[in-house]
């Protein structure tokens, strides 16, 4: 695995700490290995980063694109889109309910 590379820090103190070391924090490792356990096939696991609000795929590491950038553009699209929609179809129930 690529850790500890472009813009990740072993400062604690930083934004970008990396932790002590990959896959060092509880949820990772259980998420970790409830995928490497299952059985089923995995195109693709996102992430929302909360702080951010960005959506993360691991090749922050990398300074060229993976092979399936365009399938993971067009994922984010799409998620992008459902999470939009349904974003606004909360707002109106609210809005409908004052």
């Amino acid at each position: 695995m690529n850790y500890l590379e472009n813009g990740a820090s072993t400062n604690p103190c930083s934004e970008t700490y990396a932790g002590p070391q990959q896959d060092s924090e509880p949820e990772t490792k259980s998420l970790q290995k409830f995928i490497n356990q299952s059985s089923k096939h995995w195109d693709a696991y996102l992430t929302f980063h909360s702080y951010g609000q960005y959506w993360i795929y691991p090749w922050g590491f990398a300074l060229h694109m993976p092979d399936d950038y365009i399938e993971l553009v067009n994922y984010f699209s799409y998620y992008n889109l459902l999470i939009d929609i349904f974003f606004r179809k909360i707002k109106q129930q609210l809005v409908r309910k004052h």
